[in-house]
C-alpha cells in the first residue's frame, strides 16, 4: 500500500522570529515616513494659505514717491513776471551806502511762489540798459536779507494780496583800481526767480539809483520788510507821512505800512 506524503499548508509552517522583527521594522518605517511626509505638506500648506491671507487683507502702502509727486503737485508754481507788479518802498543811507527796499504783489487770480535771488536789469535816463555789476548776498548789517541758517525759504504769494520784498546796496564813491565808472538808474527791470521774463519798476527822477560800484542784491523774503526774522521799516526809514521822502511810491496796499 502506498502511504501519501502528508499535506502541507503554508499556514502551518512557523516563520523565523527573525524574519518577522525584520517585516515589521520595514512596515514601522514606511509608517514613519508616510506620516512624516505628510506633516510636511500639511505645514506647506498652512504657510502658503498664511501667505496668501496676509496679502490679501493688508492694504498695500502708497509709495515714497507717489507722496512726493502729491505734495509737489499741490505746491504753487513759481510767479511769472505777468502775474506780479512792483515798486520801491524806500530807500536810505548815508556816508556813500545807500540801500533800496523793492516788494512785488501778487495781482493774479493763482497763487504763486518765489524762491531765491531776482535778477535785475539797470536802465539809465534815457532808457539804455547798462551792463551793472551784481553780487548776490544772504544779508547784510546782519539785520536785512535773511539772517538764519539753511536754505533760502520758498515764499508763496497768495492770490490777490502775497507781498514778497527784497533789499539792494551800493555805494555813491567809486571804488576800485581803476575806479568803476558810476550810472544813474531810473528804471530797473525785476525778473522773478524762476520766471522768463521781468517786470519794469520806474524810479523818481530824483530818488533814482545812482551807483559807483558793485551792486549787492539780497534775496526775496516773505512781506515788505524784505527780512527774516522780519525789519520794522521805521528803524530804517522814519515814519511814514507828508514830509518823509524816504518812502518811495512803493505799492498802494502798502505804501503806508511801516512794518
Amino acid at each position: 500500500m502506498t502511504i501519501a506524503p502528508p499535506e502541507t499548508r503554508e499556514d502551518w509552517i512557523v516563520a523565523d522570529p527573525i524574519d518577522v522583527l525584520i517585516r515589521e521594522a520595514r512596515r514601522r518605517t514606511r509608517r514613519r515616513r508616510w506620516a512624516s511626509l505628510g506633516v510636511a505638506t500639511i505645514v506647506l500648506l498652512g504657510t502658503v494659505a498664511l501667505v496668501a491671507h496676509q496679502h490679501g487683507a493688508s492694504p498695500q502702502r502708497p509709495s515714497t514717491v507717489k507722496s512726493t509727486d502729491r505734495t509737489a503737485a499741490l505746491a504753487p508754481a513759481p510767479c511769472t513776471a505777468a502775474q506780479l507788479r512792483g515798486g520801491l518802498i524806500g530807500t536810505t543811507g548815508g556816508a556813500g551806502t545807500f540801500v533800496e527796499l523793492f516788494a512785488v504783489e501778487n495781482v493774479s487770480s493763482h497763487s504763486c511762489a518765489v524762491t531765491g535771488y531776482p535778477t535785475l536789469t539797470f536802465f539809465s535816463a534815457s532808457g539804455v540798459r547798462v551792463a551793472q555789476q551784481v553780487k548776490y548776498l544772504r544779508s547784510v548789517y546782519g539785520k536785512i536779507g535773511f539772517n538764519r541758517k539753511g536754505a533760502l525759504p520758498s515764499v508763496t504769494l497768495a492770490a490777490h494780496r502775497g507781498v514778497a520784498s527784497f533789499w539792494i546796496t551800493e555805494g555813491d564813491i567809486p571804488s576800485g583800481e581803476p575806479p568803476m565808472a558810476c550810472h544813474h538808474y531810473e528804471t530797473i527791470a525785476v525778473q522773478p526767480p524762476g520766471a522768463t521774463r521781468s517786470l519794469a519798476i520806474a524810479l523818481q527822477p530824483d530818488r533814482g539809483i545812482y551807483a559807483c560800484t558793485v551792486v549787492a542784491v539780497l534775496p526775496m523774503m516773505p512781506g515788505i520788510s524784505g527780512s527774516l526774522p522780519r525789519q520794522n521799516l521805521r528803524d530804517w526809514f522814519g515814519a511814514t507821512g507828508p514830509t518823509n521822502d524816504w518812502y518811495g511810491p512803493g505799492l498802494p496796499k502798502v505804501k503806508s505800512s511801516s512794518g
